[in-house]
């Protein structure tokens, strides 16, 4: 019995090896320039997602995060799920939405600061403060970002721009 259970482990082991698939480097660069394509359209289309998955606050120890959180961008609309840990100097009375709210984009700016890097400043002004989202976002969909507000201490983030690719 433990003869057969033994060779049905050897077995399933050599068929999902066989299963999976190595990119040859021709693939792996096609596939490489294609994510590069898609992030840069995206982002010249303002349309994009970047989900986050470990914080910098200012005062306090870096930390990853243990659910999902996410900004995007689509047009002239931020939406912002994000997490704030830090001081806030000025708050409305009840504790305000900190970095989860929906606004309208005043000033959206894209550029490529290096061979393999974007740059995307987006500025917003709210009933409750003013902020800079200043994203970093390389070719193969990695990203960080950066958060200032005039009324909260500075925070930044890292995490992965959503490209699905065809």
């Amino acid at each position: 019995m433990k003869a057969r259970m033994i060779g049905m482990v050897v077995m399933v082991a050599v068929c999902a090896s066989c299963a999976t698939q190595r990119l040859t480097p021709t693939e792996k660069k096609a596939r490489q320039q294609q994510v590069a394509q898609m992030v840069a359209d995206s982002l010249e289309a303002a349309n994009f997602t970047v989900t986050f998955d470990y914080v910098i606050p200012t005062r306090m120890q870096p930390r990853h995060l243990t659910t999902p959180y996410d900004v995007c961008v689509k047009g002239d609309l931020l939406k912002s799920h994000l997490p704030y840990f830090g001081v806030v100097y000025s708050v409305p009375y009840g504790g305000g939405e900190g970095l989860i709210f929906d606004a309208h984009i005043d000033g959206y700016q894209c550029q490529k600061v290096k061979s393999d890097m974007y740059r995307v400043v987006v500025y917003m002004n709210r009933s409750e403060d003013s902020y800079v989202y200043t994203f970093d976002i390389f070719d193969n969909g990695r990203a960080s970002l950066k958060v200032s507000c005039r009324n909260r201490d500075f925070i930044s983030y890292t995490g992965q721009m959503n490209v699905k690719l065809k």
